[in-house]
């Protein structure tokens, strides 16, 4: 009972059950979404004064997009690992180094919302986050993951992620890395067939871009318990690439065979 409150607090404190109700800022009207969010501080951003942790667009249909802030990320994750280090050993291979310059597709495993903290904590880089535009419901749940780096995404409605795709390709512009989870929701137990709309649409923008974005498979193994510890394997791939927007759906079979490898689990349905 009280392992699986200390790993509730954990968690708790990384996805951020706060917050406050989204404000449209005049001041941002009018100018490009892409120069706002890719400015390198928020008070070079707009001509104005906006507020100083975060840069918040008020885009169409409804959803807040806002810069993720380094310091509260920084933070967050620091308490996160000393809380995590209680409950889990987290070990992590790297196949290969990564670059440390330059945009980043990272494609983990899926099977508990701890994949979220864990992910975070085996990358020495900050992240972003692309998550199902219902964990940001709340308004203080909302606020609170976009200054750690959530992304929202609608799932059901295309034109609401194409919104979101915009913030999406200005954050690759800028060279951040981006965490996508393939499956789009759990499976334990196995890998399913993952899902390639997304990662058709990036490799649409790559050709604009000018330079291939590595897809970094990851593999994340949930172990037995030992000494009030849960083991977690977390094994990162090589880079896998791809030229064309034809070549998302060899792409995402890829991807999903090799996270099947990297976390010794069995490729299934779904």
């Amino acid at each position: 009972m009280g392992s699986d409150i200390g790993v509730s607090f954990g968690i708790w404190i990384l996805s951020g059950k706060c917050a406050v109700p989204p404000k449209q800022d005049k001041r941002v009207k009018g100018h490009n979404e892409y120069d706002v969010l890719c400015a390198h501080s928020a008070r070079h951003c707009v001509p104005g004064k906006l507020r100083p942790l975060a840069v918040e667009l008020q885009i169409k249909h409804g959803f807040v997009a806002m810069k993720r802030n380094d310091f509260v990320y920084t933070t967050t994750k620091k308490m996160a690992r000393r809380v995590f280090s209680i409950f889990y050993r987290i070990e992590t291979e790297k196949k290969t180094n990564l670059p440390n310059d330059g945009p980043m597709i990272i494609l983990p495993k899926h099977q508990y919302w701890t994949d979220i903290p864990i992910v975070s904590l085996a990358f020495e880089s900050l992240l972003y986050f692309v998550a199902k535009k219902e964990l940001f419901k709340y308004p203080l749940i909302r606020e609170f993951l976009s200054l750690l780096g959530g992304l929202p995404v609608d799932r059901k409605q295309s034109i609401r992620t194409l919104d979101s795709f915009k913030v999406l390709v200005s954050l690759l512009r800028a060279g951040e890395k981006i965490v996508i989870f393939p499956e789009g929701k759990y499976i334990r137990n196995g890998v399913g067939s993952g899902k390639s709309r997304l990662l058709q649409m990036i490799l649409k923008f790559q050709t604009e871009l000018g330079s291939p974005i590595p897809f970094i498979p990851v593999g994340i193994r949930y172990g037995e318990r030992s000494g009030g510890r849960r083991r977690v394997e977390v094994c990162i791939g090589s880079p896998l690439f791809a030229e064309r927007e034809s070549d998302a759906i060899p792409l995402t079979h890829r991807a999903m065979e090799e996270i099947s490898h990297l976390c010794r689990l069995p490729r299934c349905e779904g």
